[in-house]
């Protein structure tokens, strides 16, 4: 793989962690309509990044294109349903 990964002291873990509560909270207490819009984004960017998301994928599970696909596709779907459900 061309990218490596970094390694994160204890403190940077910790204010991830921070980082990823305080996100946790804001998104449960939006309304539903906030939310819809927050999947309908999330799966909309990962369709803009699929070939991206595949190609990376595939390099770190050994998984097929097509079997990555399936495994985006299904996601995607997933999300805008949930927000449609909203």
């Amino acid at each position: 793989m061309d990218k490596k990964f970094m390694d994160a002291t204890a403190e940077e873990i910790d204010a991830a962690l921070v980082r990823s509560a305080a996100a946790f909270n804001q998104y449960k207490n939006l309304d539903l309509k906030s939310r819809a819009r927050f999947l309908s984004d999330v799966a909309e960017e990962l369709e803009l990044r699929s070939d991206q998301l595949i190609e990376t994928a595939g390099k770190e599970t050994h998984l097929d294109t097509p079997r990555l696909q399936v495994e985006l596709k299904r996601t995607i779907f997933q999300l805008t349903s949930y927000a449609e459900a909203c």
